[in-house]
């Protein structure tokens, strides 16, 4: 589990150091504050070998990795694990975790970064308070308590095996969208169809249709021949276009997945998306 949690200035001078858990003795707070500021070399050292690799062409990466630079594990003791973390103003963040307990063997670097993050989130809304001056320590009793629930609910996570923060699927964005469906067949323009809504059901999506529209016929007249043969001089011949309209609510990716059915020949189908 946490044991300890530090936000170290851009001079390398403590803004806060929190501890977690009863044991509030000096001897418990010297060693924290040891383990803390013995982090800083190696912080400074992955810092340095980070903007190295990172000059020349990939310096503009280099300025969107500062963004938000997670440092990873720093260095580890018998008793303890040091991670760290720096902002795109370096202030340095540091998390102390016991190695010895059963949660804090078992962390993993996902846990690590989503709770420096939150801390990063808590520094940032702090340092917002109008009444704070830039550069001076922390002495705020909310903030104070606000970083201890970060850490206990670390160390609750890890022991229940539970993740703190998952990353959230990307929500597909619904769009309203029309099927139109035409063919010579009536037979088979209505078998696309059964497949489509069916298809549509499966995915439990709003569906509306099919609506038959009114059939186009196309009429054409030709002369036979020039002389003619009584009233038998002309021939006639007709052609019916069916018309089907599905109305869909859904994402663009679903559709895909509903129209990949086998067409029957002659079915022409267009899919128009337009926004919900």
């Amino acid at each position: 589990m946490a044991v300890c949690v530090a936000v170290i200035g851009k001079d390398n001078s403590p803004l806060y150091i929190g501890g977690i858990g009863n044991d509030t003795s000096t001897d418990n707070e010297l060693s924290r504050q040891w383990l803390v500021h013995t982090a800083l070399d190696a912080l400074e050292e992955r810092l340095a070998s980070t903007n190295t690799n990172n000059t020349g062409a990939n310096t503009n990466a280099a300025r969107t990795d500062l963004r938000d630079l997670y440092l990873g594990l720093l260095y580890s003791t018998d008793t303890h694990k040091i991670y760290g973390y720096v902002t795109n103003t370096r202030i340095k963040l540091v998390l102390v975790t016991s190695s010895t307990s059963p949660s804090g063997s078992n962390i993993r670097d996902a846990e690590v970064r989503t709770a420096l993050r939150r801390l990063h989130a808590l520094y940032a809304d702090a340092i917002c308070n109008p009444f704070h001056l830039p550069g001076d320590q922390i002495t705020s009793l909310k903030f104070d308590k606000q970083v201890k629930n970060i850490m206990l609910n670390n160390a609750a996570a890890v022991v229940s095996g539970k993740d703190i923060e998952k990353p959230q699927a990307e929500i597909s964005p619904i769009h309203r969208i029309r099927i139109t469906l035409t063919s010579r067949n009536v037979r088979s323009l209505e078998k696309v169809c059964a497949d489509l809504i069916n298809g549509a059901k499966k995915q439990k999506l709003r569906v509306k249709g099919p609506v038959r529209m009114p059939t186009k016929v196309l009429r054409i007249t030709t002369r036979k021949t020039p002389c003619g043969e009584g009233s038998k001089t002309w021939d006639r011949f007709q052609m019916r276009i069916h018309k089907r309209v599905i109305d869909l609510h859904s994402p663009s990716e679903i559709v895909k997945q509903i129209t990949s059915i086998n067409i029957e020949p002659g079915v022409e189908v267009e899919v128009t998306i337009a926004d919900a």
